[in-house]
């Protein structure tokens, strides 16, 4: 039939081929460029599970007219050598630039394994590229085997980008010889306004070839800053590009703002600081904090957040403030044994915190740069992530054991904090980015076989019915004493009945008023100080060798108590307290009054 039409089939011929190769040009056009390659989320693991899961994320941009692009992730654990398919959730499209976000969630995975992945994108049957790379899952909650991370604040910005790239290379030294489990990232996470285009400097392999090479095998567990809800939306480039745990407070909240997750022996929380002068936001934080941490049987706890609760040079957060007085009592109410923020762009570190007088900072001055677990609350600021670095001196902070800033001897360096973690330590380290050197040092030491508990049992406090120490065997001049009241408002005497010698003794009235009677002829010796919480009192006409640390608790000296006074010294004093006895017996009792900040700003 072609042949008996002759040439007037030639046009019909030609409209049919081109119909087919436009459909095979159509078939090829482009649609998707990938712009953020591929990097790891936790996703909404939760707490208590069996198994453990990955989340793996990539955003593409538009590239032409095209509807052809597909995306393929397969996983195997390692050594395995059969693929298996992972689907893919739900795409999120920004709004912005035609950013869209990809992502699948890969569960039922072995903790503490290592996995191989592959993300392929594909165009119809040709194969643009493909992203190969390991994770490892976490440590089973629990498990007391050693790990390392790192943290920082105030990092990613595109205008000094070399910055960012200079902490994150270091942080990849660091990884090439002692095994860096994760990163814990302080807050403003992305310059100078936390868009979708400011993530490119954490995110974009051209922007950021150093970040995007870690993060395809590491998770960024991310804190919130105030840089990060600047774009205008509140933090929704924040949201979009960080998956976690949504297990924070149910209501009033943002779920990815707020959340907690193990990872071996620690338990991590982190809230939103942004409500620091919201009272009642903060108050909602706080109560979801205390009870996620308190549900937790884990050896360590750690918190982290973007602003610090004082001592920064640049910043105005001081002890008077009610964010420093709620986040000290209630997480050191929670056991929580470090507090990781940034905001100020220096790095500095607290004594073990205990709380607040008269407006100023109470703490334990401890000198050797390793302190005992449930002491009190250390605060570590590392806000030298890529930022611009702050000047300022931190003379007027008496509370802080460290502080490093462009104007001190010697000054701060861009960099980050290793934390090394065991079951009896936690090791934090300030790397500097130009030659991975310690600037500065600390340790945190759980020394579970020299704490001893005393509780008393008496309803009424006075000194004629006193509950003993009654302690099976007298304690060594290394163990670490609390005595706390349990009991809601029954205030408890409890009786220290036999001369002792320990290393610090810890008096708390979480629940009502504890007091704590030295009896006549009894001497209690204190290597590191006798520390007084709230609602908590020291009365006797005994002997006390050692430091008292005085918050606001009462102190009552003589035979019969005193109408009820708090003895709080001005900032800066010492107080000499005398307990003896009626006749005149002179009893030496050398206490001072330590951590009183000198007109803090």
């Amino acid at each position: 039939d072609w042949i008996r039409q002759g040439r007037q089939s030639v046009p019909i011929i030609w409209f049919v081929a081109t119909l087919f190769l436009v459909g095979v040009v159509q078939a090829e056009l482009p649609q998707y460029q990938v712009n953020h390659p591929p990097y790891l989320q936790l996703g909404n693991a939760r707490l208590g599970d069996n198994d453990d899961q990955m989340e793996i994320w990539w955003q593409t941009i538009p590239a032409g007219p095209g509807n052809q692009d597909v995306f393929e992730v397969e996983y195997r654990l390692a050594g395995v050598s059969d693929w298996e398919d992972a689907v893919l959730n739900v795409s999120i499209h920004t709004g912005v630039e035609e950013r869209i976000n990809h992502s699948t969630t890969i569960s039922d995975l072995r903790y503490g394994a290592e996995y191989e992945y592959r993300v392929s994108h594909w165009r119809a049957d040709q194969l643009l590229g493909s992203y190969q790379n390991t994770f490892q899952t976490r440590l089973a909650a629990n498990k007391t085997a050693p790990f390392s991370f790192v943290t920082y604040g105030d990092s990613a910005d595109l205008s000094m980008i070399e910055n960012f790239r200079s902490v994150q290379n270091q942080i990849n030294q660091l990884d090439a010889t002692t095994d860096v489990a994760f990163s814990l990232l302080l807050g403003d996470n992305a310059y100078p306004l936390g868009r979708h285009g400011d993530y490119d400097a954490r995110l974009d392999a051209t922007d950021s070839p150093q970040h995007v090479h870690y993060a395809a095998q590491h998770i960024d567990y991310a804190a919130i800053g105030n840089h990060d809800v600047w774009d205008g939306t509140g933090g929704q480039p924040f949201r979009d590009n960080f998956s976690v745990p949504r297990n924070g407070p149910r209501t009033g909240e943002w779920p990815e703002h707020n959340f907690s997750f193990d990872y071996g022996s620690v338990h991590f929380t982190t809230f939103d600081s942004n409500s620091l002068t919201n009272p009642e936001r903060l108050e909602n934080q706080l109560d979801w904090l205390v009870a996620d941490l308190e549900a937790s049987d884990a050896p360590w706890k750690i918190v982290f957040a973007h602003h610090p609760m004082a001592g920064a040079p640049d910043k105005s957060q001081k002890p008077a403030d009610n964010y420093y007085q709620q986040v000290v009592s209630k997480l050191r109410e929670a056991n929580a044994d470090l507090f990781l923020v940034g905001h100020s762009h220096t790095y500095h570190r607290t004594y073990p915190l205990l709380g607040v007088s008269n407006s100023q900072a109470v703490f334990l001055q401890d000198e050797d740069d390793d302190y005992s677990k449930s002491v009190g609350l250390i605060q570590l600021t590392s806000g030298v992530g890529g930022r611009n670095l702050r000047s300022g001196s931190f003379v007027q902070f008496p509370f802080n054991a460290a502080g490093f800033s462009t104007s001190t001897q010697p000054a701060a360096e861009l960099g980050f904090t290793q934390i090394d973690v065991t079951q009896h330590q936690l090791t934090m380290s300030y790397i500097g980015a130009s030659e991975g050197e310690i600037k500065d040092s600390f340790t945190i030491t759980n020394e579970l076989d020299k704490y001893r508990r005393w509780s008393a049992a008496t309803a009424e406090a006075n000194w004629s019915e006193v509950a003993s120490w009654a302690p099976a065997e007298i304690p060594d001049s290394e163990t670490i004493v609390t005595v706390e009241n349990t009991k809601p408002g029954i205030p408890i005497d409890s009786v220290v009945d036999t001369n002792m010698s320990v290393d610090v003794v810890l008096v708390r009235g979480r629940q009502a008023r504890m007091s704590l009677h030295i009896p006549q002829g009894v001497i209690l010796k204190t290597q590191r100080g006798l520390v007084l919480d709230p609602g908590a009192e020291l009365m006797g006409t005994g002997n006390i060798v050692g430091n008292v640390n005085n918050i606001a608790g009462r102190i009552v000296v003589g035979a019969e108590p005193p109408a009820p006074a708090f003895l709080v010294p001005e900032p800066g004093t010492s107080l000499l307290i005398y307990i003896g006895l009626a006749i005149g017996l002179v009893i030496d009792c050398r206490t001072r009054f330590v951590s009183r900040s000198r007109n803090p700003k």
